[in-house]
C-alpha cells in the first residue's frame, strides 16, 4: 500500500484490469503534437524466439535419438497453437446438464 501497510488478497478477489481508455487514435513515430514518444524497452530473451520449438530446453530431449528430435520440434512449430501457454476453447466435446422442469437457475453476481 502507499503508506507502507501490507495487503493481502485472495486470488479469487483479483480482477482483470480493464483499461476505460478512448481509442480515438495512435500515436506515431512522426508525431510531434505530443512531444518525444518513449518506447518501452523490450527484454533480449523475448527476441531470441523466432519458432514455438525454441522455447524449449535441448538438455529435456537429450533422450531422443537426433531424428525424433527432429521430428518433435517439427511437430511443435507446425501445430503451436496445440503448445501455446495459454488456455484456449475446445469444442471436442459437448455437455447436457439436465434439470428438473421446475429449475429457475439463481441469480449471482458475476466474478
Amino acid at each position: 500500500m502507499p503508506d507502507g501497510a501490507y495487503r493481502q488478497l485472495h486470488a479469487n478477489k483479483l480482477r482483470k484490469l480493464v483499461s476505460r481508455v478512448q481509442h480515438v487514435g495512435v500515436i506515431s513515430d512522426q508525431d510531434t503534437d505530443f512531444g518525444p514518444v518513449e518506447c518501452a524497452p523490450v527484454p533480449e530473451n523475448v527476441m531470441q524466439f523466432t519458432r514455438p520449438s525454441d522455447r524449449l530446453d535441448k538438455s529435456k530431449l537429450s533422450h531422443l535419438s537426433t531424428e525424433q528430435q527432429e521430428t518433435l520440434l517439427s511437430v511443435i512449430d507446425e501445430f503451436h497453437n496445440v503448445f501455446c501457454d495459454s488456455p484456449g476453447y475446445c469444442d471436442a466435446v459437448e455437455r447436457e446438464i439436465h434439470v428438473t422442469p421446475d429449475f429457475k437457475p439463481r441469480l449471482t453476481r458475476a466474478y
